[in-house]
């Protein structure tokens, strides 16, 4: 059907009345849109406004995914908009998104910006990211790398694969793939650093819930304007998340394994921690055939005759040891001695 008549505005702000002019058209094609293809999100390169999703002439709107350059991201209106409406929000960068931000486009931001952009996104909880174009190639940027006039490196990720920027149909220099940008490398990185967030927290960021990655990205990000900048703050947590996402190990032995009624042995008991910090708690009921005659370890040890409860702190990659010496019962026989190890997080 023949589109509605356009909308008519009173002239009180010029500006406002343009946006709300497209906002309308934009709202009419989004309601066709929407009706013919439900299951396809809808994104608009805009901030969150109301305006836009509750105009008074158009009425309420969804809007799938908010998308304003980081310059322009509001999250208190983007969490509402995420918590109350089920609607994400994504950044995109433009070469005017200046320190002290991050930019993860430009050559004259530190390399580091770009491995940190995931983190800052996790930190924010803003759902994806975009660039408006990886292959501009207009002029050759390997030899002029500010190709849209603005800055070194806006508008592409990837540079040709031929050096001279020539016969780009044809295979030839690099097997004809595209060549990826130290800032690609590091951007990717950062999102293997977020694989490795979201491993940790058990799924995606949630608004208003802390998380396990909450504590890590926090030792480097306040904020999307206030992070560190140090390379090697970045590494070490990345080295102590990749501690975190370890298997923890628990072994237990008899020594010696085999006794004669009355002698001594001794069972161990060890624990290599993973993960955040947290309460070891070690339970072993210890069987009547081998009698109780002491305790030895780190933490809280309580006995009452056969049974044992151990409780102590651990941080990852420590390792805690516990001993129960005991003697060997009058009678022979087989004595199967199970111990129970589980941990409580510790919140800070």
């Amino acid at each position: 059907p023949p589109p509605p008549p356009p909308p008519v505005f009173q002239a009180e702000d010029g500006i406002r009345d343009l946006v709300l002019s497209l906002v309308g058209s934009e709202m009419c094609i989004r309601d066709r849109y929407k009706a013919a293809a439900p299951h396809l999100r809808l994104l608009l390169s805009e901030q969150v406004e109301a305006y836009i999703y509750d105009n008074p002439t158009y009425g309420p709107a969804k809007i799938d995914i908010w998308m304003p350059t980081i310059s322009n991201y509001e999250p208190v209106k983007s969490h509402d908009r995420k918590v109350n409406h089920g609607e994400d929000t994504w950044w995109y960068y433009l070469y005017g998104d200046d320190p002290p931000l991050p930019n993860p486009i430009l050559m004259s931001h530190p390399g580091l910006e770009a491995r940190l952009t995931p983190w800052l996104a996790w930190a924010e909880r803003v759902d994806g990211l975009l660039h408006y174009h990886t292959t501009d190639w207009s002029p050759n940027p390997w030899t002029n790398p500010n190709v849209t006039g603005k800055d070194n490196g806006d508008a592409f990720f990837f540079y040709p694969p031929r050096v001279d920027g020539s016969n780009l149909d044809y295979c030839g220099e690099n097997g004809h793939r595209l060549v990826p940008s130290i800032r690609w490398e590091n951007l990717r990185d950062g999102m293997e650093d977020y694989e490795y967030l979201w491993l940790l927290s058990g799924g995606r960021p949630q608004i208003g819930v802390e998380s396990i990655a909450d504590t890590y990205v926090g030792q480097i990000v306040q904020s999307r304007t206030l992070f560190s900048r140090v390379p090697t703050d970045l590494q070490e947590t990345r080295t102590a998340i990749a501690q975190a996402l370890s298997t923890p190990t628990a072994t237990k032995s008899a020594s010696p394994p085999a006794v004669h009624p009355g002698q001594e042995l001794v069972y161990t008991l060890a624990y290599t921690h993973s993960g955040p910090d947290a309460s070891l708690v070690v339970t072993d009921s210890v069987p009547a055939l081998t009698q109780v005659t002491g305790t030895s370890g780190p933490g809280t040890v309580q006995r009452t005759d056969q049974d044992i409860r151990w409780e102590v702190p651990v941080s990852a990659g420590e390792s805690v040891t516990l001993t129960i010496q005991a003697a060997a019962a009058g009678t022979s026989g087989s004595a199967i001695n199970t111990a129970i190890f589980s941990s409580t997080q510790i919140l800070t």
